[in-house]
């Protein structure tokens, strides 16, 4: 019980820290680009495009964020999970760590499948949002223009699009990223069923 609570102490306390430290990170990343783009002369900002510029220090910004909290609360815990686990596998017998040497590589390979795939709609989910920026900056900017040759309309539509197309990327994206965690679990269990299966032949024949 107190072995619980102590775990849950460290749980809470590891979640505060890591979210601290990735949001100072992200708020000194922005106030860096920020004095960068500063410094950028009209050609350089162009090139780049206003809506992509803001993209940048904004929706990138908090990816990394949110990158760097899952980082520190699971990236860096699972392979000493792992390494750890296939230690005493090994010390408690060769025959049971196979379960182990079979099962992480699938793991590996799986979820570097569902990362690349995710990572794929990621960057054009970005340039649609930057193409989303850039209609609504240009619909600001000439909205007098824009009512004086009645083209209302035609910019709903546009928008409309453009909206669309994002949000049926930015549902492929989620979609592929949610089978993350359920994958993981149906891995991990599997892997206990195949642990546990190995380790009751090896205790029937007494070699456990």
């Amino acid at each position: 019980g107190r072995l619980s609570l102590v775990a849950c102490a460290k749980n809470v306390v590891a979640t505060n820290l890591s979210a601290s430290i990735a949001t100072k990170f992200s708020s000194d990343l922005r106030s860096e680009l920020f004095r960068k783009v500063q410094t950028f002369s009209a050609v350089e900002i162009d090139k780049f495009g206003t809506a992509s510029l803001i993209s940048r220090n904004t929706t990138d910004v908090n990816v990394i964020q949110n990158f760097l909290i899952m980082l520190f609360r699971i990236g860096l815990l699972a392979p000493m999970m792992a390494a750890i686990g296939l230690v005493l596998a090994v010390a408690t017998t060769g025959k049971l760590a196979l379960v182990l040497a079979i099962a992480i590589p699938i793991v590996v390979v799986i979820i570097a499948s569902i990362l690349m795939r995710a990572s794929q709609y990621s960057v054009r989910l970005r340039s649609m949002v930057d193409k989303i920026n850039q209609l609504f900056l240009e619909t600001l900017e000439g909205v007098r223009v824009i009512r004086a040759f009645n083209k209302q309309g035609h910019e709903i539509r546009r928008f409309g699009e453009t909206n669309e197309e994002a949000t049926e990327v930015s549902r492929k994206s989620i979609a592929i990223s949610g089978m993350m965690m359920p994958v993981v679990h149906v891995l991990f269990g599997l892997t206990s069923v195949g642990a546990m299966l190995v380790g009751s032949v090896l205790v029937g024949r007494g070699q456990l």
